[in-house]
Parts: structure tokens; C-alpha cells; sequence
């Protein structure tokens, strides 16, 4: 299931998801670190202090696995 996520929530849902595996949800963003036309991973250890107000960071979704 893919969810759309609004640029307000990245930051809760991010910390959210770092109780779970990638293999249950994922956080995406599109356009993240130059890759203008993939989806990257997002992981709050990592990307915590990502400056969201950047329009560069088009679309934001949350994958959910079964």
C-alpha cells in the first residue's frame, strides 16, 4: 500500500517508523539527494535534520509491506 504524506508529517512519521523494518514500512521521498526521478529511503538517524521547507523534495510517501 502506498500512502501520500504531506510535508507537515514527515518528520513524526519518519521518527515513527524507526520502530519498524524496512521490510514492514517505509518512509520515501522522491528527488532526495540528487536522484530527481527515484524514491530514496528516509531513516531518521540519518535524515532527522532534513530541511523540508527545500522544494526539491517533491513527493513524499509511506510504503507499507504485507
Amino acid at each position: 500500500m502506498i500512502i501520500k504524506i504531506p510535508r507537515i508529517l514527515v518528520k513524526p512519521i519518519m521518527f515513527f517508523t524507526k520502530f519498524f523494518n524496512d521490510k514492514t514500512i517505509v518512509l520515501v521521498c522522491k528527488g532526495y539527494n540528487e536522484e530527481f526521478d527515484m524514491f530514496t529511503g528516509l531513516y531518521w538517524d540519518d535524515d532527522k535534520d532534513l530541511d523540508l521547507s527545500d522544494l526539491n523534495y517533491s513527493d513524499f510517501q509511506l510504503w507499507c509491506f504485507n
